[in-house]
């Protein structure tokens, strides 16, 4: 979310949920292989991904929503 800050792993954390905070695009891919061996048995795990700000994100409305 573009306005809303924090940081999830720390509240991840606080539900005895893993995870990690990805700040560099290079660091995404070994987020998500540690993510898939937690996964795999039926635990759930956050990646946090750091974004850059200013793009300019579509704001349509979806038909019916």
């Amino acid at each position: 979310a573009m306005t809303v800050g924090g940081n999830y792993t720390i509240v991840a954390k606080g539900l005895g949920v893993a995870s990690l905070r990805v700040e560099k695009p290079d660091d995404f891919l070994p987020a998500l292989e540690e993510a898939q061996k937690v996964t795999v048995s039926g635990k759930p795990f956050l990646i946090e991904c750091m974004v850059k700000e200013g793009y300019e994100f579509s704001r349509d409305t979806l038909s019916g929503l």
